[in-house]
């Protein structure tokens, strides 16, 4: 994953994108419900306060109740209608916003077209801080958003009173005085708000990038299934495995080859062949084990069973062959790879702490080992019990009897093709 720049604007709190769009859909996520609830919670509240309507402004109740049920109230209905819809992440922010500015003009207007009094005045005071605590803390806005609906809302309120409001200057200064700390207070709580959040967020994001890290590495060093398990807190995996099939490959001629070439470029080169084998064994579904030099280990019919495991790892084997024998080596003379074969059961475990490992145990694998060791540069060699399962389907020589280091005599044979491939092949060069 990409290194993200996760640096604030000190104002508008934003990141630099993608990582902002991505935070936007995180903070939706985890408010939209929290923001429903400040609908409904803001419709109720706002229409009960029509009774508090006949009692303090009883000569203006028709107006501001005209206002509070015919015109405001039914902008929370239908706020509230557009957050259960799939649009509503795109415009809650604007929306919730226009709301609050709408709850604050249905509480300006109705005192500017009334008569002038100080407790109309005191009213407006009252609802107009109310909607601002509720703009900060209830309505789930982000600050900039938040900071801008309320600082118009106050201008509007200075309007109002040094218009339409003839009360004394250290009346009207010290009602300022609360509704500016009002929505100063609002406005820190609202920004130390979203700085939380957005830390949280971008930890959240280091979070999973690590995790998505680590889960990397170790699907590099061990099967996914077993990868699984590890992670499920499973401390011992060791299993046995009845029928599997283990491939051995090694690169003839290697130890003149690093006398030759300078280690950078030996490197370069062994990557360049093991990747290849790589992804061979991908495409065949087939377990990489490990490479031990320039020996490149891999196993059928495990971690998790196949029945066709030995005609997968045959195929595997003649790509292996087929694929060194293009490979571009440059000004090198073109390399040849021996491969050995067997069939049979296992022991398969992690082992380590610091560094885990993914390995096979058996007489099966040690004379998988004996079959590429003992075989001939640019030959695939299976042992007899290999080629019993492979003879129907493919073509294979027999090599005869030779000596096996600590097994004595043994008669193997050479993999050549699938039949059908040498058909055709044969089909199409008659010659």
């Amino acid at each position: 994953m990409k290194q993200r720049n996760d640096k604030l604007n000190w104002f508008t709190l934003s990141f630099a994108s993608p990582l902002e769009t991505l935070f936007r859909h995180d903070y939706f996520q985890k408010f939209k419900r929290a923001a429903q609830i400040g609908i409904i919670a803001g419709l109720i509240h706002y229409s009960l306060f029509g009774f508090f309507d006949a009692l303090i402004v009883p000569e203006s109740k028709h107006l501001y109740w005209f206002v509070r049920y015919a015109m405001v109230a039914p902008c929370f209905v239908a706020l509230y209608a557009l957050s259960i819809t799939r649009y509503f992440e795109r415009i809650m922010q604007p929306a919730v916003s226009l709301m609050v500015l709408i709850v604050g003009l249905g509480i300006i207007i109705p005192a500017a077209v009334s008569p002038p009094s100080l407790d109309n005045f005191y009213y407006t005071w009252a609802g107009l801080i109310l909607t601002m605590m509720y703009c900060h803390v209830f309505s789930k806005l982000r600050f900039c958003y938040a900071f801008s609906t309320t600082s118009f809302l106050f201008v509007l309120y200075l309007l109002l009173v040094t218009t339409r409001v003839n009360i004394e200057v250290p009346i009207l200064a010290s009602t300022t005085m609360f509704v500016v700390s009002a929505n100063l207070i609002g406005m820190f709580s609202c920004y130390s708000q979203e700085i939380y959040v957005r830390r949280d967020f971008i930890q959240r994001q280091h979070l999973e990038i690590a995790e998505k890290t680590s889960e990397g590495l170790l699907l590099n060093i061990l099967p996914a299934s077993i990868a699984d398990r590890l992670k499920a807190g499973q401390v011992t995996i060791a299993e046995s495995h009845a029928d599997v099939t283990v491939l051995f490959a090694d690169i003839s001629g290697f130890s003149s080859l690093v006398q030759q070439l300078p280690p950078t470029r030996l490197v370069s080169l062994m990557n360049s062949i093991f990747s290849l084998f790589d992804a061979l064994a991908d495409r065949h579904s087939l377990e990489k084990i490990k490479t031990v030099g320039d020996a490149y280990m891999v196993v059928g019919g495990l971690p998790d069973f196949r029945e066709d495991h030995v005609e997968a790892i045959a195929d595997l084997a003649l790509d292996m062959q087929s694929a060194i024998g293009h490979f571009d080596f440059g000004d090198l003379d073109p390399l040849m790879i021996r491969i050995g074969i067997n069939t049979g059961p296992v022991v398969a475990g992690v082992i380590g702490k610091k560094r885990f490992a993914y390995d096979l145990w058996g007489d099966t694998v040690n004379m998988a080992s004996r079959m590429e060791s003992h075989g001939l540069a640019g030959r695939i060699q299976v042992t007899a019990g290999t080629y019993e399962r492979l003879r129907r389907q493919f073509v294979l020589e027999e090599r005869g009897m030779i000596s096996i280091k600590g097994r004595g005599e043994m008669k193997t044979y050479f993999l050549n093709g699938r039949k059908e491939t040498l058909v055709a092949r044969s089909a199409n060069n008659p010659g």
